[in-house]
């Protein structure tokens, strides 16, 4: 939610075209995260690289943010925090094993 409020307040500044490009990378991070929670590693992988770009991002981007208001930097650099601890969760051991355990066909069960 952090992720979509963070960019809707960025974008609606930018137009018709900002919006529809915040939309499609919504929709692509939907589909990322609904692949990890199939136990995709492959959408794990997309996410490590899309964060890495971010990070990459960040040194520029921040204080770009910072200069225009504080609540789009606030956000910015607070889902890039959360993003990076998301990662740690997925490279786990306990995630490894969790994305192991599809490979086996045993998966989670309720």
């Amino acid at each position: 939610m952090l992720v979509i409020l963070g960019y809707l307040i960025g974008e609606f500044s930018a137009g018709l075209p900002g919006l529809i490009t915040t939309m499609v990378t919504i929709g692509l991070l939907i589909i990322i995260m609904s692949q990890i929670g199939l136990g995709r590693k492959w959408a794990r992988t997309v996410f490590l690289i899309l964060v890495i770009i971010v990070l990459h991002a960040a040194l520029t981007l921040v204080p770009f943010f910072f200069s225009n208001s504080r609540v789009p930097g606030f956000l910015f650099v607070f889902q890039t925090i959360l993003q990076v601890r998301a990662l740690v969760f997925l490279y786990s051991k306990e995630s490894n094993a969790w994305f192991d355990s599809f490979k086996n066909g045993a998966g989670v069960t309720d």
